[in-house]
């Protein structure tokens, strides 16, 4: 048994908090040494210089913000970021140079405006990414918010899914372009349009780069946005329960489940899991070119346009996200 997956039977990484802001009254210098790890489960990193600085993640699920969500973090980054804030490639916000004195001041303002650092790292479910125009994009098929967020909510702080063999990453995507990158996700929801009609997700799973890449695998399964949740906490549970996955975390990722078992054995497991039959995929559906909506492009109601602009290397400083606020 590898370290953390020792240190994760003793305890469950959501069970930490008590000890994090008991740490933020006593010291940093006071957490186990065992359970620093098990800070990733409410978004915190240590800095390598270990001087008690961290970095901070926050779950925006897919993408989208509210003015006030994007102000709060903003000011969290003014006043204790150091004046820099991140925007991350799985959408999600990180800051540097965090003191754990701060966590509970922080936490009551994400609170206050309905964010959480809640998931954001470990061995757990993670952000849920997706389309961040839809409800608006000209082009979309099935508008995939909902259902991100009902995927969000089910997993959030949900101690049947804390402790996976290794990070879970979820992409719903429900415009043409795909531009949610499903395909490096381990579940991938691609919107498409059954014969009859339906409209919903096509499911792929196993994705993901690092030193084995994959793409997610077709595994023939269609799911309606109302099913989804189902479908995909049922897939999860596959991989909690795979012990093989957890000797090494090396190779502990879905993907290499999908390796071992193939996408067919996967798919009938995954019908016995919910109890009943799955529908069979939509094989004609949009491609998954990941494109982004980069640019000013038409919405779905024609009087109005969407303004789509690059973050270089994903790095604002708060003063450009209090502006962009402004903008808004």
């Amino acid at each position: 048994m590898s370290k953390i997956e020792r240190i994760k039977a003793e305890m469950d990484g959501l069970d930490v908090l008590p000890e994090l802001l008991r740490a933020a009254r006593e010291g940093w210098e006071t957490l186990h040494p065992d359970h620093v790890a098990l800070l990733k489960w409410y978004g915190l990193y240590p800095h390598n210089s270990r001087d008690g600085h961290f970095m901070l993640r926050t779950k925006v699920v897919q993408g989208k913000l509210t003015l006030e969500q994007a102000e709060t973090m903003a000011s969290i980054a003014q006043d204790f970021g150091r004046g820099v804030i991140d925007c991350t490639t799985r959408q999600c916000f990180q800051i540097h140079w965090i003191r754990l004195e701060n966590i509970p001041e922080i936490f009551a303002r994400q609170e206050r405006v309905g964010l959480t650092t809640s998931g954001a790292c470990g061995d757990i479910t993670r952000n849920v990414v997706g389309c961040t125009l839809s409800g608006l994009a000209h082009d979309e098929i099935v508008d995939g918010y909902a259902t991100a967020q009902a995927i969000h909510n089910y997993f959030l702080n949900n101690r049947l899914y804390s402790n996976l063999p290794r990070k879970y990453k979820i992409s719903v995507t429900g415009c043409a372009q795909d531009c949610a990158r499903g395909l490096i996700n381990d579940i991938a929801l691609s919107a498409a349009i059954a014969g009859d009609g339906t409209r919903g997700f096509n499911l792929r799973v196993g994705g993901g780069l690092s030193s084995h890449p994959r793409f997610a695998r077709w595994i023939d399964v269609f799911v309606t946005p109302e099913e989804a949740p189902e479908v995909v906490a049922g897939m999860t549970a596959i991989f909690r329960d795979s012990e093989e996955n957890r000797k090494a975390r090396g190779k502990a990722r879905l993907k290499f489940l999908v390796d071992r078992v193939g996408p067919e054995a996967l798919r009938e497991e995954l019908e016995r899991r919910v109890g009943r039959p799955l529908r069979r995929g939509v094989p004609k559906a949009p491609g998954l070119s990941g494109e982004d909506h980069i640019g000013v492009l038409p919405q779905a109601d024609e009087r109005y346009r969407t303004v789509g602009l690059v973050v270089p290397v994903g790095r604002l400083k708060a003063e450009q996200l209090f502006g962009l606020v402004e903008l808004a």
